[in-house]
């Protein structure tokens, strides 16, 4: 069994530092760091988020977990199905937040008239 395999069969349990990898797969750490560089560029492995470690350092050491294939977004099929409508919105949330409402400061003078017709 190659590196490869080894690293792949390791991460089927769950995500794993490349410290746990080195020692899962008793190789070295370029071989595996290597390996892993080439496995996240052919897309079979992502980094997954990140640790702090213990061992006095003051570095953060990164989890990778395999790529599990995720759901795509249904594309709308004409111009009455609204799936993958979206505007990009008008004001940022800052802006919204640091903004004067208009609502608040304004005088209604209008009347409004509802009809049946």
């Amino acid at each position: 069994m190659n590196i490869k395999d080894k690293i792949v069969e390791s991460l089927m349990d769950g995500p794993k530092t490349s410290s746990e990898l080195i020692k899962l797969t008793n190789s070295s750490k370029s071989s595996v760091s290597d390996m892993r560089r080439t496995l996240m560029r052919h897309g079979l492995v992502e980094k997954c988020g990140e640790i702090r470690t213990n061992n006095g350092g003051t570095g953060y050491e990164g989890v990778y977990c395999l790529v599990v294939n995720k759901l795509q977004k249904k594309e709308a099929i004409n111009a009455f199905d609204w799936r993958n409508w979206n505007s990009p919105p008008m004001y940022s949330e800052r802006e919204l937040a640091y903004s004067n409402s208009s609502f608040l400061n304004r005088k209604e003078t209008r009347v409004i008239v509802y009809s049946r017709a």
